[in-house]
């Protein structure tokens, strides 16, 4: 049998970085510029939302998005799509006061794509 043992921690840090490559948001705006209030996790509004993905093979995602200072969080299972992603975001937030709509935060992962469509939040 044959063992493949991983690389350096340099050499894996690298192959991610280049799987990353070409991945980056529409417009997106760095999370290093994010308003400070975010940060502190001082005003209730703030969301971040991210998929967890199970098998390669698997086609469906779990979209998990939290409130920072409440930690409230909501769960949407569906496909991995971009516009899947988008619809279910905008199932959940249509239903919050605007109020808890301040900013929401996404990594650069291709299932937030079009996240920039989602009206104001």
């Amino acid at each position: 049998m044959a063992v493949s043992s991983p690389g350096t921690e340099k050499e894996d840090e690298e192959e991610w970085t280049q799987s990353q490559k070409g991945r980056e948001i529409p417009e997106a705006i760095s999370i290093d510029l994010r308003p400070s209030v975010v940060a502190t996790r001082s005003t209730i509004g703030h969301w971040e939302t991210d998929n967890v993905i199970g098998r390669q093979t698997d086609e469906s995602a779990l979209s998990v998005t939290v409130e920072r200072l409440t930690r409230v969080t909501m769960l949407t299972l569906g496909d991995r799509t971009a516009k899947e992603k988008l619809e279910g975001l905008f199932r959940r937030f249509s239903r919050l006061p605007e109020s808890l709509r301040q900013t929401l935060t996404a990594d650069n992962g291709k299932e937030n794509t079009l996240i920039k469509k989602l009206p104001e939040v």
